[in-house]
Formats: C-alpha cells, sequence, structure tokens
C-alpha cells in the first residue's frame, strides 16, 4: 500500500516544490495544504502522515497548532515538522513532543529529509498492518462487505457469533 504524505505550508516556495517532487519520486503520493482548519479538514481522511512545514504564522494563530494535535492524538497520525528552532519551539508549546515524529530544522537536505520520511511510512504501514480487528455479526454478507472495506489497512477476523468471539 502506497502512502499518503500531507504537507501542510504557507504559500509556494521552492524548498516546498523540491521536497513534493523528491517524495513523489519514491512513490509517496502527497497532497497539500494551506495552514487553515478547514483546508486541512478536508485532506485529514486521506493522509497517512502529516508534514508541517512551520513559518511565520505559528507565531500569530494557535488553532492549527490545537488543531494539528488534536487530530495527531484521534486519529494516530505521525506529525512531522520543519522549520527553524524558534518556530520548532513554538510547535513544541501546543503539541506534546510524544506527538511529534519528527523535527526537521532549516535549512534541511531535501534528500535527507525524503529518507527519512519513507522510513516513517514504512514504519506506519508496519503498525498499521500489525493492528488486528474482530468483527462479530451473525450476517454474513455484512461481514464480507467489512472485511473487504478495513483489510487494506488491518487484519481481520471475522466470526458469526458472540461465542465465536470469546474462543
Amino acid at each position: 500500500m502506497v502512502s499518503n504524505i500531507l504537507i501542510i505550508s504557507s504559500g509556494a516556495a521552492f524548498m516546498i516544490d523540491a521536497l513534493r517532487t523528491s517524495l513523489i519520486k519514491t512513490g509517496l503520493n502527497v497532497a497539500e495544504s494551506e495552514p487553515v482548519v478547514n483546508s486541512i479538514e478536508k485532506q485529514r481522511d486521506n493522509a497517512d502522515i502529516i508534514l508541517f512545514f512551520a513559518g511565520e504564522f505559528v507565531y500569530q494563530t494557535s488553532d492549527i497548532l490545537v488543531y494539528l494535535k488534536d487530530i495527531c492524538e484521534a486519529d494516530e497520525k505521525p506529525l512531522c515538522v520543519i522549520g527553524y528552532e524558534k518556530e520548532l519551539s513554538e510547535v513544541r508549546s501546543a503539541i506534546p513532543k510524544h506527538l511529534i515524529k519528527h523535527e526537521f530544522t532549516r535549512p534541511f537536505d531535501v534528500k535527507i529529509l525524503t529518507a527519512e520520511l519513507v522510513k516513517i511510512a514504512e514504519k506506519n504501514e508496519e503498525l498499521k498492518k500489525g493492528r488486528h480487528i474482530l468483527l462479530v455479526d451473525d450476517d454474513i454478507t455484512f461481514l464480507r462487505m467489512i472485511q473487504d472495506w478495513l483489510s487494506m489497512k488491518y487484519r481481520i477476523t471475522s466470526v458469526k457469533s458472540g461465542m465465536q468471539a470469546i474462543t
């Protein structure tokens, strides 16, 4: 399965373009969003990894940082942050360190950052495939349908009764 990375950045920049190109060359899917809650919300479900390119805007608005913290906690999405040390410090003040998978201090090497994101994507895929869901329902058609939907991301065990689930 191919991982989807959501890059959150303010405006266009040469480094973002170079990073996007490098990530796509490795086979990762890349989506982009402005650092606006509504814009991120539209991309949230499709993102496996969130790459937040911090900029001057982190000092002016805290709602985006709070929102990122909330979705990383709720959806268990890895968050990687790029920024200057002062910007990273501001991000750390709003988002707990345990939620930030990796920090990249500017200036950064696109090749190194890409390689690190590929490693994170591979680990994330392993973790998702390691999760196991037990489906219990007496309707076999429903079980098959749900199993088909979830089997791309999870290991699934389906049973037809509560007693089978217990055993």
